[in-house]
């Protein structure tokens, strides 16, 4: 067979296939004979063995390469690496390019691809003697003899193998403490080399003065009894330079003998992520301990896996009574279907969900806001707010609003009374002031300050009922079409197109509608014709359309007709707009083109806005 390509050392080809072999270079360059056999064939060979042989051995078979007294022999040994999977000596010799018999003696083992053999010529004697033709007869107590040292080495040569490559330093330890192996992790753990370890220092010379006791009565008595003993403890490893190392050691006798062997891990990354995560923990708990609630984390069946409660949290019960249980089983039967609901909608809608309820602790009523979110697929957290004194701050400002409200509506009353006699005396001077133009002029002056007296009072009573009851969810349409009801000409179209949406504004929406309908009534111009509200549905935020085919607002007045007192009327209509629908985040802005209509969007934040058929 040619010789090797520089690409193709250390490889044997099988079946066509190319098959890589520990050595590399050294398969060419080590002087040894190496070939592979496959179904009594040799396959491959390196250069040494071709140049040996001096002619090309591909694919032939033994009784082409053996001698014919040695085949048998031969093919026992190929037969005891097959089954043994054990390196297998051998003996024998090959048939030279002039027919001379060359001795070899070496090694064989098994591998997925066929019987490896590596070889070197032997000494005269050691194979059939060189041109004799006689076999060397098989003596059973010699093969079993070099069985025994071949099995030996193998098994020296995987220990050494497992030794090297634990990835931990490993030492063997004599009864004396005198290290008497070890290994390349132990040099870099150390920093000393392995001459300077082996067979001169003990185990001690590693090991801090405040573990060195301990360990020391630990060597002691595992000789007595190793059960008296840990196997696994860590401890503070000195290396070279003095620097102390977190180790953890792993340490057992070596049965039969009075040695140990040990296997030290640097364990620094450990320690520092233990004491990371106790800091976190540490900062966690301390967080937690600033959230003035009871916190819950609950398995979707509702059943309670732990808690945390803040220092003066009140506790409907001791948590051995809770922690195990549904909560629905803990709460009083008058909100355990409730609560129950919620956590399981909690799961079904991936959101938070909200719950409000009210316990009897300690003989007095306190109410609750639970807030339940599903934390993974099978667990959710529940965080429980004692809201009694925010509740009792709420109720007195109700009651405080309510009675400025009786006040301001006695006194409004009282107000428009007044304002409705000036007006009746206004009309009454014009009428006999007759034609003197500057009293005429005066008196129309007195009028409109009645007027806008009237306007701005009527304007208080809208504006002290903004955000005075929770926001609702409303039907869009249906707002549209009551507040256009009673302001909207015959001769102007309103066309809504928002379908079932739903929207969650303060209840003063229909207000909203309604000054925006009557803007585009009073300042639209003579040829408005169509007013249309509609919807534009970017899967967050939601926007509300109002478009008419007016006038439209100069570009310079965009932002200026939501100001207070600004228009032609009261001044109030669009600034209120804005007012109420900011109640519950929502913004408005005039986009329109002058002289081709208004165009008013309504942005509607997400979670606040939805179809009928969702809910």
């Amino acid at each position: 067979m040619p010789e090797n390509s520089p690409t193709d050392r250390g490889r044997i080809s099988v079946s066509g296939e190319k098959v890589q072999f520990p050595g590399g270079d050294l398969f060419e360059t080590s002087g040894l004979l190496f070939f592979c056999i496959v179904d009594d064939r040799v396959v491959s060979a390196n250069s040494t063995m071709v140049n040996l042989l001096a002619h090309n051995h591909a694919d032939r078979k033994l009784a082409g390469l053996i001698p014919q007294n040695c085949v048998a022999s031969f093919r026992a040994a190929l037969h005891r690496a097959r089954t043994m999977h054990e390196p297998v000596l051998f003996t024998t010799s090959l048939i030279g390019a002039q027919g001379e018999s060359i001795p070899i003696t070496g090694a064989m083992a098994g591998t997925e691809e066929g019987i490896l053999c590596m070889a070197q010529r032997a000494p005269g004697g050691q194979a059939a003697r060189e041109g004799s033709g006689t076999e060397i007869p098989d003596d059973p107590d010699l093969i079993r003899q070099k069985q025994l040292e071949n099995e030996l080495r193998a098994s020296e040569e995987r220990y050494r193998t497992i030794f090297e490559n634990t990835g931990t330093a490993m030492l063997i330890i004599d009864d004396d403490t005198t290290i008497l192996l070890a290994n390349t992790e132990m040099e870099r753990l150390s920093g000393y080399s392995r001459e300077t370890i082996e067979g001169q220092m003990s185990w001690t010379d590693f090991v801090s003065e405040e573990d060195l006791k301990r360990m020391a009565d630990y060597h002691r008595l595992r000789r007595i009894d190793p059960a008296l003993v840990p196997k696994n403890y860590e401890f503070t490893f000195i290396r070279y330079d003095g620097e102390k190392v977190p180790a953890f050691l792993t340490i057992s006798r070596i049965p039969g003998t009075v040695q140990t062997i040990a296997s030290v891990q640097d364990i620094t990354d450990r320690k520092n992520a233990e004491k990371a995560l106790k800091k976190r923990e540490k900062e966690s708990k301390a967080l937690l301990n600033t959230i003035p609630d009871l916190i819950l984390r609950m398995n979707d069946a509702g059943v309670i896996l732990d808690y945390n409660a803040a220092p003066g949290v009140p506790l409907y019960m001791p948590p051995e009574k809770f922690l195990g249980k549904p909560l629905g089983d803990v709460m009083p039967a008058r909100v355990r279907k409730q609560i129950e609901k919620v956590i399981k909608q909690a799961f079904v809608t991936k959101r938070k969900q909200n719950y409000f309820y009210k316990l009897r602790i300690d003989s007095v009523m306190r109410h609750f806001e639970a807030r339940i979110l599903a934390s993974g697929e099978h667990e959710c957290i529940a965080l429980i707010r004692d809201i009694t004194e925010q509740r009792k701050a709420q109720i007195a400002l109700l009651e405080a609003n309510e009675k400025l409200c009786l006040l301001s509506g006695i006194t409004r009353h009282d107000i428009l009374n007044q304002v409705q006699g000036l007006l009746w005396y206004s009309s009454e001077l014009r009428r006999l002031i007759g034609d003197q133009p500057e009293l005429r002029a005066l008196s129309d002056k007195i009028g409109r300050a009645c007027e806008t007296i009237n306007n701005q009072i009527t304007f208080t009573r809208d504006y002290e009922t903004m955000g005075m009851t929770s926001p609702e969810w409303q039907r869009v349409d249906s707002v549209v079409q009551k507040a256009s009801a009673t302001i909207l000409p015959e001769n102007i179209r309103l066309v809504t197109g928002t379908g079932d949406l739903e929207i969650y504004a303060d209840i003063m929406l229909e207000r909203v509608f309604y000054n925006l309908i009557d803007n585009a009534v009073r300042y639209g111009g003579p040829d408005l014709s169509r007013i249309v509200v509609s919807f534009l549905d970017d899967r967050k935020t939601g926007v509300i359309v109002i478009t008419d085919d007016g006038v439209g607002i100069p570009p310079d007045k965009k932002e200026e007709v939501f100001e207070r007192g600004i228009g032609r009327h009261t001044g109030y209509g669009l600034f209120l707009v804005r007012e109420i629908l900011g109640l519950t985040q929502m913004k408005i802005r005039e986009t329109g083109t002058f002289s081709k209509g208004a165009r008013f969007e309504i942005s509607i934040p997400a979670g606040k806005w939805r179809w009928t058929a969702e809910t």
